[in-house]
Formats: C-alpha cells, sequence, structure tokens
C-alpha cells in the first residue's frame, strides 16, 4: 500500500506564487489538514471530494497522489529509495513513462539529474526482472511520474 493509499494525502501543483488561492479553494471544496508548500499546496480528503477538487479547480495545474515521503540526502539515496518502489504496480513493459521533477532548496539541486536518477531505477528495476526496459517518451508517456524535492 502506498502512502496516499494510507493517508488520503494528495499534492496539487501550482505556478509560484499560487499556492494561498489554491488552499482557499480546495478548502472550499473540502479538502482537509491544508500545508502550502513550494509551487504548490498538500492536503487531505476522501476519494469523492478529491474527484471534486480535480473537477473544479481553477488553479492546481496537477493533482499528483504521493507513492512515498523521505528525507533524501543524496542521488544514490535517492536511487536506491526509489527502486524499492514496485512500478509493475503503475506500468508493464509496454507501456511509455516519463519523470518530471521539482527541486527546491535541496542538496539535489539539478531538477533533470533527480529525474534522470529516478528514470534509471525504474528502467533498471524492469530490466532486472523481465531483461528488458520500458521506452521513455516525454512528450505523450502512457504513465507519469512526478518527483518533489522540497529541503
Amino acid at each position: 500500500m502506498y502512502q496516499y493509499q494510507k493517508t488520503n494525502r494528495y499534492f496539487a501543483q501550482t505556478a509560484e506564487g499560487l499556492e494561498e488561492f489554491f488552499a482557499t479553494e480546495a478548502e472550499k471544496l473540502g479538502a482537509k489538514d491544508i500545508e502550502k508548500s513550494f509551487k504548490g499546496v498538500f492536503f487531505t480528503c476522501s476519494p469523492e471530494t478529491l474527484y471534486k477538487i480535480n473537477y473544479y479547480t481553477r488553479i492546481a495545474t496537477r493533482i499528483v497522489a504521493p507513492l512515498i515521503s523521505f528525507d533524501c540526502h543524496s542521488t544514490r539515496y535517492l536511487y536506491n529509495t526509489v527502486s524499492k518502489i514496485d512500478f509493475s504496480d503503475f506500468m508493464d513493459l509496454h507501456d511509455t513513462f516519463a519523470v518530471f521533477a521539482n527541486v527546491a532548496g535541496s542538496i539535489i539541486n539539478h531538477s533533470q539529474y533527480a529525474g534522470l536518477c529516478v528514470k534509471d531505477a525504474i528502467v533498471d528495476q524492469f530490466r532486472k526482472k523481465y531483461g528488458e526496459r520500458p521506452d521513455v517518451n516525454p512528450k505523450t508517456p502512457d504513465v507519469w511520474f512526478h518527483i518533489l524535492i522540497n529541503n
């Protein structure tokens, strides 16, 4: 079971400076435990409220369901920790995928490099399990993974 399944806690990505506006919008739509963050807002809600927020939001650009949260002090630790996620829960060998990363205030200071570390962890896991790797498609992937590294 992944973090969002245990906690019903999600992250709404917004443009920088719009966090307060989304927090107000989400609260009106039924979100609880609202916490502003870098370029977004964490919130808790039922699945029904999540659908409602996703449908009615005028501010959030995307809502993501966190698989895990952890303190990350190096790209090696990022790779090793992400490798523990069973990505076959989300995609199969023939699906394409993309990794998008946002980084702020971290020792890992390059978002593309962080994304490549996660991409490598996914590809290596499939190669080890199936002897083949899935393809990356940054423009129109079947599955999107988003990584947020903050502080």
